[in-house]
């Protein structure tokens, strides 16, 4: 035998041990070749191939390469390359070897699908689908390129035609197990859960522990309602592969809708440790996002906050690096659930999305268009939500205003097209999918909208961490879900003046934008013709039946009293809840009912949640609809009012509980509303039992019911919101930037135009009315209270001071280099509100300023002070109405306690400026107040003379001009700043003190009010009518 027959005889005993598994005996023989022949191309390319089919990459592309270079026209020695280098994640390289093996070989059907399959790793998907398609044109009968071919047209949303290219591949090779999954994926996509279930029990039959099958039939079986069955599947699946991170995941979640949190917790750290794009910090994180639906107690309720209190500043500042697409495939948003705590969330959603900041990288956005577009966020399942709230609105808008595009899924654009019509509205599906997220917020920030607006942030996680990643120059969001998102890329929230409460901007991390109507456009429901009877649903006619047509998350524990003391009182009265009635979260319900009003806990009726007209009939039957404590209804508002029925409310200073009075406050029905829980009560058994009571009830909100649902006003306020967000966005881009604060270092001086200004005073003298009038000037941007400058500038006169010579000398700290990096830092502070509103001059108001009216005019030799000054017993009558404290003792401040102390506060504050302003006679301007709101434009003529400011009739329409920039705040007094100019606040001294109060005013400053001029002398103390016994500050006794 030759050396030529003894090479090819070894060959081909090398390869048959290849191809049975014998691996060790195939490589033994091929090196024996190579000893023989160091360049036989054969042999050095199944080495190669061996080494990767143990995982040897390296090793396996020097074969490979060896190998080509002995026979550089072999396609398959190129085609293999390829795989090994795509397997090294050397995806140029081996897109270069695939075209290399077609270009030898044009009709090579295994090099296009392993280049289409490259393209569609990299989410290059037309791409991959050109090269299937071509494979699948060269081989008809290439079933693995149809499979992944239906995988390129799912992404792509075209689900008919990867159904009818499955279905073609599962005739060709029936049972074909992938192609089966797919199938059933597709199906799934489609929202045909019985047959994509079908699909993934087939693969079963034939292949039980087929993790990937189990997998998907548990969501296909979640979506069908069938949730014990979907756990079940899931449990399988992580059985046949613990490894599978998706099997885990799913089962957390699955366990999460069963309300079984603490093995869903297990679940889902062990999904986070298995999946090596997230690090494992972050499974802590289950401890805060795994939320109950219902708390036992008001105890468990405060332990799950200090748990998630606890676990979030534990990861703060961690620098967690996981992917976006991993972030969203855990669901690690902010818990849904979280919404259902009582009180001021803001602090809680404003620290847990600070974790992830670090984890979005913000794409280049596209250049403007002439015309204003806005971007309108809705995730799949959220379709109905929109349509019924803003879709009635949006098709009312103006024409060629605004172009607008909703940015939905695949699934859902078909619904949003036929629900809304509008010529300037286009909606585009995205594929709004955690794999995808970040190719669809390129997507989105190549579209170039001035404002996205998301209708709910944090119902899923897509909407949550979407906005991370900042796709417009401004983003907002809504009453979709009324509680701030936290994030700190969500430039504004829109409500309404009508909802919020006074102090509401402290719940938001957002700014606060509000419009002067309820902000949508609701359709009533109709009565059906013939209404069900009580009976239908399980009631007597003689029965009072209080309805709570609300999810069970909003049944916080203290509303258990109400409801138990609202049954005490009726005899004859049912409470009605409609839920899922033998669901895990109404299980928990009723047993904390048993525990928390064991004598009528049986009177509480749970009933499935009703549609059409059994659902109005069930409305139209109730002796009152009730408004859970600390909660409202939204939906089923508009619902029952819609119908003229009565919906009993007691809101806090909360959104989520102020839906229902803001619609009242709009209608003018304020008998509903009630101050606390006994007067809900007794309105409630009255609605019951007095029968012309209700009648009236119901032909008032008859009567006024127009104002809510006939009122076009929703439309105009969006119109002019949506103006003043793109205002913002342009005036954003013509600086330069997108909203995103740039970091000012402490080297670095900043430069802010034209010369500061500073406003002080006492505290409630009017120093916000007259910052919000200089802020619509066209020049001057002043922006909320920074609170922290009287703070700043005491730190600077003690640094300063003569018993710091020697510290100073000690760092060589010079006093102009003191000052040079004092007026940095503050104009550092004060420069991105200026930046962003586009104007030369920054101004800023916090009351104490004028107190360090010295420090400031050293820091800024050329800045300009406003002194406020109001009449001292207008301004004691204001002070004790506050809750005010000293944030290191938790303690009222002295001056709120009682009217000497204010007294005593207000000379205090006017002789200190007044002591300062002597030597800087020429750069303080004292405004009385009272000046202000009697004549406002000679007053406001003169302040703008004094600060070198041009004349501007914006001043005097700030309630009307006041842009979205110009924050709706933090401000005791921001309320008030808002309406138009009033003066009765002038003189509510006289109705407000008692004879006691007014000796206490002139003890500590009498002498001063005579010296400003608002007392002739004492005579004003000694007057007494009849309202000196009606005022009584809560802390004088």
């Amino acid at each position: 035998m030759d050396s030529g027959e003894a090479i090819a005889s070894i060959l081909a005993r090398g390869m048959k041990a290849h191809q049975a598994g014998r691996l060790d005996e195939a490589e033994r023989l091929y090196q024996e070749i190579l000893q023989r022949d160091p360049a036989q191309a054969d042999a050095l390319h199944l080495t190669g191939v061996r080494c990767f089919q143990t995982g040897r990459l390296d090793e396996a592309i020097d074969w490979i390469t060896k190998a080509i270079a002995s026979a550089p026209a072999r396609p398959e020695f190129h085609d293999n390359l390829g795989g090994v280098l795509a397997a090294a994640g050397r995806d140029d390289e081996a897109a270069t070897a695939f075209e290399e093996a077609i270009r030898l070989k044009p009709d090579f059907a295994k090099a296009h699908f392993d280049l289409g399959s490259l393209h569609k790793s990299a989410n290059r998907l037309d791409a991959s689908r050109r090269c299937l398609e071509r494979a699948i044109e060269i081989d008809p009968r290439y079933t693995a390129a149809m499979n992944n071919l239906a995988n390129v047209y799912r992404a792509l949303g075209e689900f008919d035609r990867g159904r009818t290219i499955l279905e073609r591949a599962l005739a060709i090779r029936p049972g074909y197990a992938n192609a089966l999954v797919n199938l059933g994926l597709v199906l799934q996509e489609t929202e045909r859960f019985d047959e994509s279930a079908a699909c993934f029990e087939q693969v079963l039959a034939s292949h039980p522990d087929h993790a990937a099958a189990h997998n998907n039939l548990a969501n296909a079986l979640k979506e069908a309602g069938r949730v014990d069955d979907a756990i079940d599947h899931a449990r399988r699946a992580v059985e046949a592969d613990p490894g599978l991170v998706e099997a885990h995941r799913n089962l957390g979640n699955l366990l999460v809708d069963r309300e079984q949190c603490a093995e869903a917790r297990e679940s889902q750290r062990r999904a986070i440790r298995l999946d090596p794009a997230v690090p494992d910090d972050l499974a802590d994180l289950v401890d805060a996002t795994v939320c109950p639906t219902v708390f036992e107690d008001r105890e468990a309720m405060g332990a799950y906050r200090a748990r998630f209190e606890s676990v979030v500043t534990r990861l703060a500042g961690c620098g967690l690096d996981a992917t976006p697409a991993a972030v969203c495939a855990h669901e690690l948003r902010a818990p849904f659930n979280l919404q259902f705590l009582d009180g001021n969330l803001v602090e809680l959603k404003r620290s847990y999305a600070a974790l992830f900041s670090g984890c979005f990288e913000a794409p280049s956005l596209a250049a403007r268009a002439d015309r204003p577009r806005i971007g309108l966020v809705v995730t799949p399942k959220h379709e109905a939500a929109f349509i019924r709230s803003l879709g009635p609105l949006l098709g009312q808008m103006s024409e060629g205003d605004f172009d607008f595009s909703i940015l939905c899924s695949i699934q859902g654009a078909a619904r949003l097209r036929d629900a809304i019509a509008h010529p300037d509205l286009d909606v585009r599906p995205l594929r709004l999918q955690a794999k995808w997220i970040d190719q669809v917020a390129v997507e989105i920030a190549r579209m170039g909208f001035d404002v996205l607006y998301y209708w709910e942030v944090g119902t899923d996680a897509i909407n949550y961490f979407l906005p991370f990643y900042r796709l417009a120059p401004v983003q907002c969001t809504s009453w979709g879900i009324q509680v701030t998102s936290g994030i700190p890329t969500m430039d504004f929230y829109l409500s309404s003046a009508l909802v919020e409460a006074d102090a509401a901007a402290a719940h938001y991390s957002e700014r606060l934008l509000l419009a002067s109507t309820v902000l949508t456009c609701q359709r009533r429901l109709e009565m059906p013709l013939r209404p069900q009877p009580p009976s239908r649903f399980g009631l007597s006619e003689d029965q009072h039946f209080y309805l709570c047509p609300h999810q069970l998350g909003k049944f916080h524990p203290d509303f258990d009293p109400v409801l138990r003391a609202l049954l005490m009182q009726d005899d004859h009265g049912v409470v009605v809840i409609t839920s899922e009635p033998d669901g895990p979260a109404t299980r928990q319900l009723k047993a904390r009912f048993e525990r928390s009003m064991p004598e009528v806990a049986t009177r509480v009726k749970f009933l499935p949640r009703q549609l059409g007209g059994q659902y109005t009939s069930l409305l139209a039957h109730a002796s009152a609809i009730l408004d859970p404590t600390h909660f409202g209804g939204v939906n089923t508002t508009f619902d029952a009012l819609g119908l003229n029925l009565p919906v009993l409310t007691r809101p806090s200073d909360q959104h989520r509980s102020r839906m229902t009075c803001g619609c009242y406050r709009r209608m003018e029905v304020d008998d509903l509303v009630a101050g606390d829980d006994e007067e809900l009560v007794a309105t409630a058994l009255r609605l019951a039992r007095d029968e012309d009571y209700r009648r009236d009830v119901c032909a008032h909100l008859t009567e006024r019911s127009p104002q809510l649902f006939e009122d076009d006003a929703a439309v105009g306020e969006h119109e002019r919101l949506f103006g003043m967000l793109v205002d913002a966005a342009r005036s954003a881009q013509s600086e330069g930037s997108t909203s995103r604060r740039a970091a000012t270092t402490a080297d670095t001086e900043v430069s802010s135009g034209d010369a500061p200004i500073f406003i002080g005073g006492a505290g409630r003298s009017g120093t916000t009315l007259l910052r919000v009038l200089l802020d619509v000037h066209p020049h001057i941007a002043c922006g909320v209270e920074l609170k922290v400058l009287p703070s700043i500038a005491q730190l600077y006169a003690s640094l300063q001071s003569a018993e710091l010579s020697p510290v100073r000398k000690a760092y060589d700290l010079d006093r102009a280099w003191i000052d040079q990096r004092f007026r940095a830092l503050i104009d550092g502070l004060l420069e991105p509100y200026r930046a962003r509103r586009g104007k030369p001059r920054w101004a800023e108001k916090t009351p104490h300023n004028l107190m360090h009216l010295e420090a400031l005019g050293t820091i800024f030799p050329d800045a300009r002070f406003l002194h406020v000054v109001r009449d001292g017993r207008d301004v004691a009558c204001s002070l004790v109405t506050m809750d005010w404290v000293n944030p290191a003792t938790g303690k009222k401040l002295p001056y709120v306690q009682n009217i000497g102390n204010a007294a005593r506060y207000w000379r205090e504050v006017i002789e200190t400026v007044r002591a300062q302003t002597a030597s800087m006679q020429d750069r303080v301007f004292e405004v009385r107040y009272e000046s202000l709101v009697t004549d406002t434009e000679t007053t406001m003529r003169e302040v703008l003379q004094f600060l070198d400011e041009p004349w501007d009739d914006a001043v005097l329409h700030h309630h009307e001009r006041r842009t979205a920039q110009s924050d709706d705040d933090h401000e005791s007094s921001a309320a008030q700043a808002r309406r138009p100019i009033y003066a009765t606040s002038i003189g509510q001294w006289r109705h407000r003190m008692n004879a006691r109060q007014k000796a206490a005013f002139k003890r500590e400053a009498g002498d001063l009010l005579v010296r400003l001029g608002y007392a002739d002398g004492d005579g004003w103390a000694s007057s007494l009518d009849s309202s000196d016994v009606t005022f009584r500050h809560r802390d004088e006794k």
